[in-house]
């Protein structure tokens, strides 16, 4: 069970490793959404829910809402690259 002090580490991308191109996304039935962060990818889900963001807690403002990031990981497969964030369905 996770501890919701202390929620999972997100799992990024390696720095090396580099980001499939427009035509590759194009090809991808599973690619979703692309954004220039994390953070940016996270606000326009809760955008798209209806969500107040007054009534999300205060967080590390270089990173978004803990918990929110955990429940956003479980329902999307988020790809993190140094130069943008990259989602996709999950594989079920």
């Amino acid at each position: 069970m996770t501890n919701p002090e202390h929620p999972p580490t997100p799992e990024t991308t390696s720095p090396e490793e580099v980001a499939p191109t427009a035509q590759e996304l194009n090809e991808d039935p599973a690619f979703v959404a692309e954004f220039p962060t994390i953070t940016e990818a996270i606000d326009a889900i809760v955008d798209a829910l209806g969500w107040d963001p007054e009534l999300i807690p205060d967080h590390d403002p270089g990173r978004p809402d803990p918990v929110l990031e955990m429940l956003y990981r479980d329902v999307f497969d988020v790809r993190e690259y140094p130069d943008r964030v990259l989602i996709y369905r999950h594989h079920h």
